[in-house]
C-alpha cells in the first residue's frame, strides 16, 4: 500500500506567513506541556493521508544553537505559534 503525503510550502497563522526556516514558539497542552514554549524552527510542513497539515519542527537549544542530537517534533497548527522577534 502507498501512501500519498503532500508537501506544503506555507501556511498562514495568526496573520503570519510561516514557512520551512521560520522561528516559533511551540504551544503544547496536556502530557508534553515540558516542551510548551520553547522556541523551534521550522524544517517542513506535510499534509497527512486526512489531510489536515502538519509541521515538522527542531527545537534549539538554550544557547540559540540547535540541540544536539536534534530534537525533532510533528505537530499541528494548533500546537505552534509565530516566535516574537
Amino acid at each position: 500500500m502507498s501512501i500519498n503525503v503532500r508537501r506544503v510550502e506555507a501556511v498562514i497563522l495568526g496573520g503570519i506567513e510561516l514557512r520551512a526556516g521560520a522561528r516559533v514558539t511551540i504551544r503544547i497542552n496536556g502530557l508534553q506541556r515540558g516542551i510548551s514554549g520553547k522556541t523551534a524552527v521550522i524544517e517542513a510542513f506535510e499534509h497527512d493521508v486526512t489531510g489536515r497539515t502538519q509541521v515538522v519542527v527542531r527545537l534549539e537549544g538554550r544557547s540559540g544553537t540547535f540541540d544536539q542530537p536534534a530534537v525533532r517534533l510533528l505537530l499541528t497548527l494548533d500546537e505552534i505559534e509565530a516566535a516574537r522577534v
